[in-house]
């Protein structure tokens, strides 16, 4: 699910929604790893914010995504 060319696809469906968002996280027990949405990715029409934290993910999993942005220091979901 995180390959890029997924992000990029889900991204492109949101082309014609201005209001909608997908938020993608991270659960995966085989992996013993879960991340949150608010350090996961937020696709957005005019962007993807890339809150991931890398450092959690196994290392086949570290991907970076073109055209994405880090959030803002005080970043909050909700």
């Amino acid at each position: 699910m995180l390959r890029p060319q997924i992000i990029k696809s889900l991204h492109n469906l949101l082309a014609d929604f201005p209001d909608w968002q997908i938020e993608v996280f991270v659960l995966s027990p085989e992996e013993n790893t879960v991340i949150d949405p608010e350090s996961g990715l937020i696709l957005r029409r005019d962007g993807i914010i890339d809150a991931l934290d890398r450092e959690e993910l196994p290392q086949k999993y570290r991907f970076v995504y073109e055209g994405s942005r880090r959030p803002p220091k005080d970043f909050k979901l909700y």
